[in-house]
């Protein structure tokens, strides 16, 4: 992690190993994050609790994370792929808008300023934090936290 924390690269196969921005801690409202994929192999963007163990290989089979894979968008939680209407993959360049609403439970997705859909519907409720989850080496994300107005 560099820049302050915005940035997150993978030196190493991580093994889905998550990164987390546990400093922001989401449980009540809405917030919003934005994502620039700097560069993808194989990720998964989302939310994790902050009580995730960053040592865990395969953190999307983990009952505390919840990731859309960059190959397809499907969701990733608790072992499960589920998919979700409007989801879509991501690659080296795009950039992914996300709005928790903690009080809803509900993740809304944007790619390069495009609408995606709803990608959790309920359930995220609880403390909170931005998440990825990388596999290769170099997969790296620029993070930075938005206004929810901005979304």
């Amino acid at each position: 992690v560099s820049e302050g924390g915005s940035l997150l690269m993978s030196t190493a196969n991580a093994e889905y190993r998550v990164a987390m921005c546990r400093e922001r801690v989401m449980n009540s409202g809405q917030s919003c994050a934005e994502v620039t994929v700097v560069r993808k192999a194989d990720m998964m963007i989302g939310v994790g609790r902050p009580t995730l163990d960053p040592n865990t290989a395969e953190a999307y089979e983990t009952v505390g994370f919840w990731g859309m894979h960059s190959y397809d968008g499907q969701l990733l939680h608790n072992g499960t792929c589920q998919g979700w209407e409007g989801m879509q993959g991501y690659d080296t360049g795009d950039v992914l808008r996300l709005l928790l609403d903690s009080d809803a439970g509900t993740l809304t997705v944007k790619k390069n300023g495009s609408l995606l859909g709803v990608a959790v519907t309920s359930g995220l409720t609880g403390d909170l934090c931005w998440a990825v989850s990388c596999w290769s080496t170099s997969d790296s994300v620029r993070i930075k936290a938005l206004d929810p107005a901005e979304f």
